[in-house]
Formats: C-alpha cells, structure tokens, sequence
C-alpha cells in the first residue's frame, strides 16, 4: 500500500508491505527510498493486510490486520515510530483515511452493524461508535475523509422481499 500528501515535502511518500515476520515500510523521495530493504514498523509481528495515510507534515498511521485475530495501528511522527495500538473492536475487513493535520477515521463493519474510531492528534484513538445497524451486509464498509475530517461513509445493506417472521 502507498500514501502520500498533496503538501508532503518533496514529494515523498510511504509504502507499507506485509512479510512472514511482520510489517515493514519504506519512505520515498524524489531521491530515491530511505532504506535499502525497508524497515520494520515497531510491534508489527504477525501483522498482515496494511492501510497507511500520511499527513501534510508526514505523519503517518498504519493499522493492519492481526493473523490471530483483531487491528493493531501504530503512528510515526517525523521518522520515529511510536508504540503498536489495540483497535477495540477492530476488525480485518477495516478501512483507513486520514486528513492534512495527522488525525485519522478507521470503519469497519461485523454482526450487521458499522463500527469507526478516530485517531485525533493529540489526544489518540477515541472509542469505537456503531454508526450503522439494520441489517449490514457483512463485509468491507468504506470511507473518505475531507482535510477537515468531516468523513462519509457507505456500506451495503441487505433488503428483503419477504417479511421476516420474527
């Protein structure tokens, strides 16, 4: 996965894979990549299915799928990375966006409802909210974020020709 900022210094960007051992990344300039082989995002073991955004002044999250089960996320600020995050609540089918200032919006949807969590800067991950219910189709909600992080959301629902018994 790639993300970049329309603003982002020289035009550099960040690219995110998945390895048998975890998470790596790389940061891309005109110059050419950062690290010959990447580097491995901290507490990313296991990791796999990333999504990155990358602010305006570069500040970056990641989250990714856990094999085991749930979403992790970490941040960088400038070229450090931070502590890896729990995502209460997350889930593998998860979609990332972020805006200019560094906060993000993660949806998600499972048991017929759509979840989302932010990241606002300076105060970190806020608790997940059900923001749709009533028969979600089972899989990937998806997402996009303006740079004032007013965010929009669509999923499909499922609709039934035949009453439901119960």
């Amino acid at each position: 996965r790639l993300a970049t900022h329309r603003d982002a210094p020289d035009g550099s960007l960040i690219a995110v894979w998945p390895t048998a051992d975890g998470i790596y990344f790389n940061r891309l300039t005109v110059n050419g990549p950062e690290f010959p082989n990447g580097q491995k995002i901290p507490g990313s073991d296991n990791g796999t299915e990333p999504q990155v955004v990358m602010a305006a002044n570069e500040e970056t999250t990641v989250i990714w799928k856990v094999r085991l089960g749930g979403t992790l996320a970490n941040r960088a600020i400038g070229r450090v990375w931070g502590a890896a995050e729990s995502i209460a609540g997350g889930s593998p089918n998860a979609r990332l966006v972020g805006d200019s200032l560094g906060n993000a919006l993660m949806v998600w949807s499972g048991d017929g409802k759509v979840f989302a969590t932010r990241f606002i800067r300076g105060s970190g991950w806020q608790p997940r909210q059900e923001i749709g219910t009533d028969l979600v189709q089972q899989g990937v909600a998806d997402v996009a974020m303006d740079d004032n992080g007013r965010a929009l959301v669509v999923w499909e629902q499922v609709i039934t020709s035949t009453p439901d018994p119960l």
